[in-house]
């Protein structure tokens, strides 16, 4: 096998391993609600923001990843934490974390216990600024499913959509109340084979149709001469007879005595 042609089946390999890479799922992923296959299956939305404010909108990622609060208001907006505490303020200077906050610690964890907020000591606000935007956007666990398992419902009939339950994100606008309010539904799964599956089997055999027709190639290139080697080929059996029988002829040698000059001629002498 020339050194080209190795260097393209380590290629065409390499390709191949990273696309089956590519394909299955990120093992240290961790998505909510706890299982890989579900996490496409949770589906979070936003209903209302009670009272409506013009110049106040909020956006959720549809699995629960994040939620996101714009204020065009040109008032202060405060978004309340697990335990109703000040979390974020924002306002026209810009967007500010409170450090004392315990909801800054629990969302650093994706399966906290949010509980845990309502032990804490309620202390004045610390705030530092942490954007001059309009708008913020933060992981909040209110939003999607908190269980390692999954909700009753969903264990009993997986194969039906319902409703998980409700949500509300508490804020003040100017120290009135505003609540972004939600719901969180589950999804059922389809019928059929993993879509993940038939990627990696795919990808599988696009691999080895493309090793063996490199293999196939590698192997008529080590049966032609290298292009390199000017040694004529050897003659085969038929040439081989030929050539030695023309060879037997220019070798023949004339009997004793029978160069044509030693031959008497049949012509009478001339001038006789």
């Amino acid at each position: 096998m020339s050194n080209s042609t190795a260097r393209s089946i380590t290629a065409v390999i390499g390709l191949g391993v990273a696309l089956l890479a590519v394909s299955a799922p990120a093992a240290g992923a961790h998505p909510l609600g706890g299982n890989s296959s579900d996490a496409a299956h949770y589906l979070t939305r936003i209903d209302a923001v009670n009272p409506p404010v013009p110049g106040l909108t909020a956006t959720v990622s549809p699995r629960g990843e994040w939620i996101e609060v714009a204020n065009t208001t040109g008032r202060t907006l405060i978004v309340l934490g697990y335990a109703h505490e000040p979390y974020l303020r924002i306002s026209p200077a810009g967007v500010a974390q409170n450090n004392v906050s315990p909801t800054v610690v629990l969302n650093q964890n994706l399966f906290a216990d949010i509980s845990q907020a309502l032990l804490s000591a309620p202390r004045a606000p610390q705030w530092q600024s942490v954007s001059t935007a309009n708008h913020a956007r933060w992981h909040d666990h209110r939003i999607h499913w908190m269980g390692a398992v999954r909700p009753p419902g969903v264990q009993a009939h997986p194969g039906k959509g319902q409703l998980i339950g409700r949500w509300t994100v508490r804020m003040t606008l100017d120290g009135q109340p505003v609540d972004i309010t939600g719901t969180l539904s589950w999804l059922p799964k389809k019928s059929g084979f993993d879509k993940s599956l038939l990627l990696l089997v795919g990808d599988a055999l696009v691999l080895g149709a493309v090793v063996a027709v490199l293999a196939l190639y590698a192997r008529r290139r080590r049966r032609r001469p290298d292009a390199g080697d000017r040694t004529p080929p050897a003659p085969d059996d038929a040439l081989a007879g030929t050539d030695a029988f023309d060879l037997s002829l220019q070798a023949r040698p004339y009997p004793p005595n029978g160069h044509p000059a030693n031959q008497p001629s049949s012509s009478p002498p001339k001038g006789m």
